[in-house]
């Protein structure tokens, strides 16, 4: 036997074993809150959570009482009401990362989250999706080349990288690789759905205002 086959029979038991743990430790938590990190830095609350280790699934209860599931690789640590943390992540040959970077990514998608607001962006697709759409129609040009403009307006911002100058990082953090890779993922992600969803809005508008004005 090889030393790396042995050190992936060690490995694979480990993980067994910590995943036995949670399972026994969570198979019964009606009552105390349990926190759930995902590596997305999105955070679940729950009441109520289970581990079934035949699909490697966790299940749990959300805030209107459903049962939601969440894969076992997409979580981080779990973390029960005034206990320790629970660390279930492990580097692998997709996310390579050591616990202490992959917890600095995490705290970087979370503060991007609560603090990347580009309502500017939104502004602004409104009115190109608006205005992109409704200028062609006016000159007589068909539904499908008069969305065009707020296509490419949102495909720029999908394809294209964030300034640096944009990114609004704490100053303790603003050396930390890992952390701002992390809110530069949750942002560009952030940034997307202002755009997608202005310019959804504004070609609405820019639909709707000609059918009343041109028909």
């Amino acid at each position: 036997m090889t030393i790396s086959s042995l050190a992936n029979i060690i490995k694979a038991a480990i993980e067994k074993i910590v995943l036995l743990l949670v399972f026994m430790f969570f198979f019964n938590t009606n009552a105390a809150q349990v926190k759930v990190l995902l590596l997305d830095g999105n955070v679940i609350t729950t009441n109520w959570l289970k581990y079934n280790s035949e699909d490697s699934l966790f299940y749990y209860k959300n805030n209107q009482d459903k049962y939601r599931v969440i894969e076992k690789e997409c979580v981080f640590s779990i973390t029960e009401y005034q206990k320790s943390e629970m660390i279930l992540y492990h580097p692998d040959s997709i996310l390579p990362y050591s616990v202490a970077e992959m917890k600095e990514l995490i705290n970087g998608q979370i503060y991007a989250k609560a603090n990347y607001h580009p309502y500017w962006l939104l502004g602004t697709s409104v009115i190109v999706g608006t205005a992109g759409t409704l200028i062609p129609y006016s000159q007589g040009i068909n539904m499908f080349h008069a969305s065009f403009i707020p296509l490419a307006y949102t495909g720029y911002y999908i394809f294209g990288g964030i300034k640096p100058k944009s990114l609004i990082i704490p100053i303790d953090c603003a050396n930390v690789e890992c952390y701002k890779y992390g809110y530069q993922v949750k942002a560009k992600k952030r940034r997307f759905i202002y755009v997608a969803l202005g310019a959804f809005v504004g070609t609405s508008i820019g639909f709707l205002t000609y059918t009343f004005q041109y028909h």
